[in-house]
């Protein structure tokens, strides 16, 4: 488009000139780049490598423990209806904790709950509670719950 506005001797020193430009940034800017990027990569593979320490040290301080609920469940008034519509959502909440039905009961549970402290275990079964009586709430109905060790040692 220019080189019909300028003789082929500007033309061909723009052109060279742009390349140049082009060239020279594009080193510059890998000059500026390349440090940054070595930086993070070794960031990266230091991190890699104490994640794979971590793992390793976090199999062993994670603990298991199973914890008993006794669950009842009962409308707010005798013209509200939905409690069995709460078991149900309440079930599908504890697979995610392994439960089991127990005994003839159908409202008694095991729970199996994975934990690395004492403080995580309280907040993972306060969660549980959370979640059960926001499941009775939002169908008018309320919930008397009772979780506690099998042996009976602690009981929340």
């Amino acid at each position: 488009m220019l080189s019909g506005l300028l003789n082929c001797e500007t033309y061909e020193l723009l052109k060279n000139y742009a390349n140049y430009c082009q060239t020279t940034m594009q080193i510059a800017l890998y000059n500026t780049i390349k440090p940054l990027y070595d930086q993070v990569s070794q960031n990266r593979q230091g991190m890699a490598m104490q994640t794979k320490s971590d793992d390793s040290n976090d199999i062993s301080s994670t603990k298991t423990i199973q914890l008993a609920l006794r669950l009842h469940v009962e409308n707010n008034s005798k013209f509200v209806r939905g409690k069995k519509k709460v078991l149900e959502d309440i079930e599908i909440c504890l697979e995610e904790y392994e439960d089991q039905k127990v005994g003839d009961k159908n409202y008694d549970y095991i729970l199996t709950i994975e934990y690395e402290t004492d403080e995580e275990l309280d907040e993972i079964v306060y969660d549980i509670y959370d979640e059960m009586s926001s499941k009775a709430d939002t169908r008018n109905c309320f919930i008397d719950a009772d979780i506690s060790t099998l042996d009976g040692e602690r009981r929340w």
